[in-house]
């Protein structure tokens, strides 16, 4: 193995996990941390399996992610509800 090849570890471990997924430790243990299996490492330790992470960052973009494209229509851009009975449109009257 070359100077410039780098092998990522296969356990991630607690302290590091959230940086991992470019997120913050309350935010993982809310929404990621229940999804996943903890290893226990030496006495204290915890760590968690950087393929399941994948995954789980997969499924994540799979339901809320959309493609950055500003000429593409936006598929899930809500259109706004015009009226077109109105006396005057953009009135609001109480």
């Amino acid at each position: 193995m070359s100077k410039n090849e780098y092998l990522l570890p296969r356990l991630i471990r607690l302290r590091d996990v959230s940086r991992y997924l470019g997120m913050d430790r309350h935010l993982f243990n809310k929404e990621v941390r229940p999804f996943l299996t903890e290893i226990p490492i030496g006495i204290q330790g915890k760590a968690f399996d950087r393929l399941d992470l994948d995954k789980w960052v997969d499924y994540y973009k799979e339901r809320s992610g959309r493609p950055y494209n500003k000429r593409l229509e936006l598929w899930d851009a809500k259109e706004r509800q015009d009226s077109t009975d109105v006396e005057n449109p953009g009135m609001l009257i109480n």
